[in-house]
């Protein structure tokens, strides 16, 4: 169990020492090359474990192998593929064939005495620099005369003439005619409507009434019925 935390406080350290890590010695390499890389902590009391990780450019921070100071053997798995361990006891690391886009990066140890920590040298690997070429380009400029003609012709519309006061006398006198035979319309309603009341309330005034017979021409019938 206390190794467990110790294996976590190691990660946690080397997780912030990060940004320490640039101050680290250049070395450039091509792919495929074989490279040594040499650590060896500095402290009063030696240790007996040695960390080894890399910060690698395009993937962040990665542990690489624990091993005895003792007899150098490992106390992790390491990767063989990658990595040799046949120098670790001289404090030297080998890569067995560089890969820019793997292993750029910058690569170090650390070993626990106690409670501290302590690193040891710091090696920045890169790939050679891209080499840029120029070309130039010479064009030739190419001349084309072309002849536009166009032949324009100025045509005048025609408008016919308007007589403003012709439009004015409309917009004033149709509405006036049309509003006086709107009225005139309604009177007649009105006229007709009020005949019709009339007729209906008071039909006596509409009787016929019997004539009146010329005073010489009055048949006698009371003095008839004297004799």
């Amino acid at each position: 169990m206390k190794m467990v935390q110790k294996w976590m406080q190691t990660l946690v350290l080397l997780f912030f020492c990060q940004e320490t890590l640039q101050l680290s010695s250049l070395t450039e390499k091509t792919d495929g090359e074989r490279v040594e890389i040499t650590c060896a902590p500095v402290s009063k009391t030696k240790s007996n474990m040695v960390i080894w990780f890399r910060v690698q450019d395009n993937a962040g921070m990665e542990f690489i192998a624990s091993f005895s100071t003792k007899d150098g053997m490992k106390k992790t798995d390491f990767n063989n593929e990658v990595f040799s361990e046949e120098q670790i006891n001289k404090n030297i690391l080998i890569l067995k064939a560089f890969k820019n886009a793997r292993d750029s990066g910058v690569y170090s140890c650390a070993s626990i005495n106690g409670n501290a920590l302590v690193f040891g040298e710091v090696t920045r690997l890169v790939g050679p620099a891209p080499t840029t070429t120029t070309t130039t380009t010479t064009t030739t400029p190419m001349t084309t005369a072309i002849e536009l003609t166009s032949s324009t012709t100025a045509k005048s519309c025609k408008v016919g003439k308007v007589d403003p006061t012709a439009s004015c006398d409309l917009i004033v006198w149709a509405p006036l005619a049309g509003g006086c035979g709107f009225l005139f319309l309604l009177l007649i309603i009105t006229v007709c409507h009020c005949n019709r009341i009339r007729t209906k309330r008071c039909p006596h005034h509409y009787k016929r009434q019997p004539r009146m017979a010329a005073p010489g021409q009055q048949h006698p019938t009371a003095n008839n019925r004297l004799f």
